[in-house]
């Protein structure tokens, strides 16, 4: 993850130097970079920190920090505004798994066994990612609408509330194996990726 925040960044920068696109498109693409590059260095601090014992599972932690917003003016509004963003974002990666959108983003040979990898792995791997997303971002506006902040949890907390649920060691099997193909689109995708 500490390798991810490091490679967004890079690509804020020699992504935005190197780009022949308008102004307007280069400031979108330095956001989204930068808001990758921070997101994957919260998780690598978080990761870090829970792998060296100091710490709880993401749901002990995201609880806290959810009962800190709730206690403040507007908290529960921005609970529920970061649940919604993130079932937007959940809803945005299952679209572009379906539509096959991430393939605008790769210089994949076409005709090759890989292509085809790319493609199966990139498509189950974002709709399975993307199913896991929203739900945490539902568990997270729950929280905020009912004043619970032990509602909200991290995506292991998704997870086993989506265990619980009538069929739902299927439905947890199935996010999985998607999980573990968007780890392998990750792998390929390193590949073919322009930097």
């Amino acid at each position: 993850m500490a390798a991810l925040a490091l490679w967004h960044l890079a690509e804020a920068w020699f992504g935005a130097r190197a780009s022949s696109r308008e102004a307007k498109k280069r400031v979108w693409h330095v956001v989204k970079a930068l808001g990758k590059a921070v997101v994957y260095a919260a998780l690598a601090v978080t990761s870090l920190r829970f792998a060296a014992g100091a710490g709880s599972d993401s749901g002990e932690q995201t609880s806290s920090m959810t009962a800190g917003l709730m206690g403040s003016a507007g908290g529960r509004a921005a609970v529920v505004a970061v649940g919604l963003v993130v079932v937007v974002i959940g809803f945005a990666h299952v679209y572009i798994g379906a539509s096959r959108r991430f393939e605008d983003q790769l210089r994949v040979p076409r005709g090759k066994e890989v292509a085809r990898a790319i493609v199966v792995t990139g498509v189950l791997g974002y709709i399975a990612k993307g199913i896991a997303l929203v739900g945490v971002g539902l568990l997270f506006g729950w929280a905020g609408l009912g004043a619970d902040p032990e509602k909200a949890t991290g995506l292991d907390g998704a997870l086993k509330t989506m265990a619980d649920l009538p069929a739902g060691s299927v439905v947890l099997a199935i996010i999985g194996a998607g999980l573990v193909l968007f780890g392998l689109y990750s792998v390929l995708r390193s590949r073919y990726a322009p930097m």
